[in-house]
């Protein structure tokens, strides 16, 4: 499932450092509309894979009684 993230959270990472590193007014206004489309869709994903994943089961109900094991 994280494997999914991977690429787009480096698209993430390097768009921070490529806005971090300029100066020019022009290049931050494009930079910053990347990272906008990019983090959108960082959400989106992390939405989707919160809906889809199925809860983990509640150990005690796999758990046999010994009172189930006598029956």
């Amino acid at each position: 499932m994280f494997r999914m993230f991977r690429r787009l959270d480096d698209r993430v990472r390097e768009l921070c450092a490529w806005a971090l590193a300029s100066t020019d007014p022009a290049e931050l206004r494009e930079i910053s509309t990347q990272l906008r489309a990019a983090l959108r869709e960082h959400v989106k994903r992390l939405r989707r894979s919160a809906v889809n994943t199925p809860l983990p089961e509640r150990r005690s109900e796999n758990i046999e009684h010994e009172s189930d094991k006598a029956a």
